[in-house]
């Protein structure tokens, strides 16, 4: 009975040596990879930017004198119309202007006024009251040296009351004399070289008053145009920090845009590639992350090149896109993330599909068949726009030949 266990074990090492001695089926064969066949065909790609909404500019609004904030008669986001008070400017220079201005211009009329007083005053008088008496004596005396005369030649009157009257008329005479001269030297202290003088310089004191008022009435500034009020410095709020009362301000700079929500607009960042295929006047389409409005057409209304101070030597260009929406809402907010699909001119080009390109970062390789030798080797190829079937290839490889799948 002991040897049946022995029996088994030995029977199962007899099959497992039969099993392992026993040769493998051959592999299936391997499928060869897939191939495609570059050719050119006709393509209208779009380009995909992301952006965020912003609204249009009706108008800028900038500071009018240095000085500082001293009120905000509107809050941001505000509606506002034409000519409403926004803001009010603080000059204290400008101020001390002011008071000088008027403090000159009050003593240039005075001097003046006491001037033309003083062509009236008491002695001008005193001596024109001297003259007219002295020629009413001097007449008095002629007409009875005249009477006198008539009676003298009658032999009524004596002759030497005549002569005395003709002395008295003389002597009326060399007083006549002296009093004009008095007089004349009294009008020639005010002459009237002396007034426009005067008068210049209350003119000048005047002009210089005026335009200091001019620049004082600009310190209260109005909106130029009706819209929403974004009180920063740009045209997107939080691109910094909206303008606050006391805040130091210098003329020219730039306090406030007025924007116009009937007009919003998405300005979209693009690379030096994509920018390259966008034309102003191209149709576009924007889906706006908020308001639920779905997509909304649209047009290319710039293309520019973004100025980015610092930038690195021979870094790749940034470009930024300007889309203008056919529609506005009021719940269509600035600063809303949004996205933008512009249309590219049709032409013709290569189109491979994504297996058969491998893309990573900046680089992009194919495996191109060699027809000669039937090896394949990998190429670097230049990319352009992504398609809904395969990415453009703008170098590379050329209509014809063959590429194969990637594994």
């Amino acid at each position: 009975m002991r040897r049946w266990p022995l029996l088994l074990l030995l029977a199962g090492a007899l099959g497992a040596a039969a099993l392992l001695l026993r040769p493998s089926p051959p592999p299936p064969p391997r499928a060869e990879p897939a191939r495609h066949v570059v050719t050119l065909r006709e393509v209208a790609p779009e380009v995909l930017l992301a952006g965020r909404l912003e609204w249009g500019v009706a108008a800028v609004i900038h500071a009018s004198s240095d000085g500082t904030l001293r009120a905000l008669h509107a809050r941001h986001l505000d509606a506002v119309a034409a000519g409403q008070t926004l803001f009010e400017i603080a000059a204290p220079g400008l101020e001390d202007d002011l008071g000088r201005a008027r403090l000159a211009l009050l003593q240039a009329q005075l001097q003046l006024r006491q001037h033309d007083a003083s062509a009236q005053g008491p002695e001008i008088l005193q001596q024109r009251a001297q003259l007219a008496e002295v020629d009413a004596q001097i007449a008095q005396a002629r007409r009875r040296a005249d009477t006198m005369r008539e009676l003298v030649a009658g032999g009524i009157a004596p002759r030497q009351e005549l002569v005395d009257l003709t002395a008295r008329v003389e002597e009326l005479g060399t007083r006549r004399f002296f009093v004009q001269q008095m007089l004349e030297e009294l009008e020639r202290r005010r002459s009237p070289e002396a007034r426009r003088v005067m008068e210049d310089q209350a003119t000048l004191a005047e002009t210089t008053l005026r335009r200091l008022e001019r620049a004082a009435a600009e310190l209260e500034i109005r909106s130029p145009a009706a819209g929403r009020l974004l009180l920063s410095s740009g045209a997107q709020p939080g691109a910094d920090q909206p303008r606050q009362v006391g805040e130091a301000v210098r003329r020219g700079e730039r306090l406030a845009v007025i924007a116009d929500p009937a007009r919003p607009v998405v300005v979209a960042r693009a690379d030096e590639a994509d920018a390259a295929r966008i034309r102003v006047g191209a149709p576009a389409r924007a889906a706006i992350s908020i308001g639920g409005q779905g997509e909304i057409a649209a047009v290319v209304t710039e293309v520019r090149r973004n100025a980015r101070p610092g930038g690195m030597p021979g870094a790749m260009e940034e470009y930024l896109a300007t889309v203008e929406l056919a529609r506005g809402s009021d719940s269509l907010l600035p600063g809303a993330a949004a996205v933008v699909r512009i249309e590219t001119p049709r032409r013709m080009a290569m189109v491979v599909p994504l297996r058969f390109i491998l893309i990573g970062g900046a680089r992009a390789e194919v495996q191109r068949l060699d027809p000669a030798t039937g090896a394949a080797s990998a190429v670097l190829v230049v990319t352009g726009a992504l398609l809904e079937d395969g990415v453009e290839v703008l170098g590379g490889i050329a209509p014809g030949d063959t590429l194969l799948e990637l594994r």
